[in-house]
């Protein structure tokens, strides 16, 4: 329901136009409706509207949903840690809140020291606590040992907030290089995909298999066993196709089995899984977001064995 929902606004976004930014959301699902009840009063055309517009928000509803659980699943960032700041210099006068001491008759050095203190001047004459007349706060550190905080026990706090690292695998060259190919769009992966399904069936026809049952496992087993194996299929081979995670690692056994999964799904939704490669702007259908795949050509036939 909030798939179609969301297709109704869409169809209604599209009927305003030029005026899309200025409709409201209710006034674009009303629109929408009213265009998709005209389509189901023809007849024939009716039930493929209902068909197809109930699948696309089905599809459209799942990939919603999965982007939001991949934005509230990704790790935090951990923050920028803003540098040790250096310690201000004390006042001329002393700290505020120490008790006046009365200091001795300051020679030549002692004087330049007191004005540079009271300039804010970054070069001192010596260190700060030697200086005659200035009384160091209690609770103000010393500049060494604010040196050693600054080189130590921050750093042990600034690790213990942060959280635990996760072990990062880099890409193969081999996998880059394959990631900079170009990507496949609808017609190699529809031809690709038919003549890994004419095995499919001679092998369960030979094997005297059938069923929607048998069918279905087999076509799993088949694509996720060859993409572990060879990142392609029989299919893929003859059409020079590779199947390749865009983070480039190898694709894996769960990577694989979403992937197959998916596949079903979007040809159980009258085959718009594929179809959305066509226009998918990185020619990735539904099981390729899924499951973080492309598909693309490689130069040359990669050989089974």
């Amino acid at each position: 329901v909030a798939g179609k929902a969301g297709m109704l606004h869409h169809l209604g976004c599209v009927a305003f136009r030029k005026q899309r930014r200025d409709a409201t959301p209710a006034a674009a699902v009303l629109v929408g409706a009213l265009l998709l009840s005209l389509l189901y009063l023809i007849p024939f055309v009716g039930v493929f509207s209902w068909a197809v517009f109930s699948m696309w928000g089905l599809g459209a509803a799942f990939l919603a949903l999965l982007a939001k659980f991949r934005k509230e699943t990704q790790l935090p960032v951990a923050p920028a840690v803003p540098p040790a700041s250096a310690p201000s210099p004390a006042p001329a006068g002393g700290v505020p809140g120490t008790p006046p001491t009365t200091s001795a008759p300051a020679d030549d050095g002692s004087t330049r020291m007191a004005v540079s203190l009271a300039a804010g001047s970054d070069t001192l004459a010596g260190p700060p606590e030697f200086a005659p007349g200035i009384t160091p706060s209690p609770s103000a550190p010393s500049p060494s040992a604010s040196a050693s905080q600054a080189e130590g026990a921050p750093v042990r706090d600034r690790a213990d907030n942060l959280p635990p690292s996760h072990p990062m695998t880099l890409p193969s060259p081999a996998q880059t290089e394959l990631l900079a190919l170009p990507r496949v769009g609808l017609k190699e992966r529809i031809l690709a995909t038919a003549l890994d399904w004419f095995l499919i069936e001679v092998v369960l026809h030979t094997l005297n298999l059938g069923g929607a049952r048998a069918t279905f496992i087999a076509g799993i087993a088949y694509f996720a066993g060859f993409w572990i194996w060879r990142q392609t299929t029989l299919g893929g081979i003859l059409l020079r196709l590779n199947v390749v995670r865009l983070d480039g690692r190898p694709l894996d056994a769960p990577t694989a089995l979403v992937r197959s999964l998916g596949a079903a799904f979007g040809t159980l939704a009258l085959g718009l899984g594929y179809f959305w490669s066509a226009w998918d702007a990185d020619r990735q259908g539904w099981h390729d977001k899924i499951s973080g795949t492309v598909v693309v050509r490689t130069p040359a036939t990669r050989p089974l064995v």
